[in-house]
């Protein structure tokens, strides 16, 4: 059977076509579902932290630990 060279064009260009609109669109949808999820991870260790009272905070590369009664009332706590 005999395929009609139109045919085969229209194939090629319908796949260019969805080949660039993928290249286009698909990393500003990555982008987005990185930022939610981003988002969505701050928010459940802010949930996390205030259930437990603690909060922790990055200072100079080294990790302490804060209670945010302590924060709160405006003196300094290490443990």
């Amino acid at each position: 059977m005999k395929i009609n060279k139109d045919i085969i064009k229209t194939i090629v260009i319908i796949v260019l076509v969805i080949s660039l609109l993928g290249i286009i669109f698909l990393p500003s949808l990555y982008n987005s579902i990185y930022t939610s999820a981003f988002f969505e991870g701050q928010i459940s260790v802010a949930q996390t932290q205030t259930q437990t009272g603690n909060i922790f905070i990055i200072n100079n590369e080294t990790i302490q630990r804060y209670s945010l009664d302590v924060l709160c009332r405006g003196l300094e706590w290490k443990s």
